[in-house]
């Protein structure tokens, strides 16, 4: 899957969707058909990622809800 994303940032918060989505041609059923991401930075300082997406069998779902912890060598 290749897609162009377009977005706003609003203080904490990076919201992106799918402005078009791409795939091989012998990809099998079923085709996503939109994916929209959520990046946060919470107040612990914490990057949060949720991920959802709709394919051409079920409506916008969320598939990914991730934290990020800096780590410092």
């Amino acid at each position: 899957v290749v897609e162009v994303e377009e977005g706003e940032v609003n203080g904490q918060e990076l919201c992106i969707a799918s402005h078009s989505i791409a795939r091989i041609s012998f990809a099998k059923e079923p085709h996503v058909e939109q994916i929209t991401r959520k990046f946060r930075l919470n107040s612990e300082g914490k990057l949060e990622q949720t991920v959802s997406m709709a394919t051409t069998t079920q409506p916008m779902t969320q598939h990914l809800h991730v934290t990020y912890k800096k780590v410092t060598p």
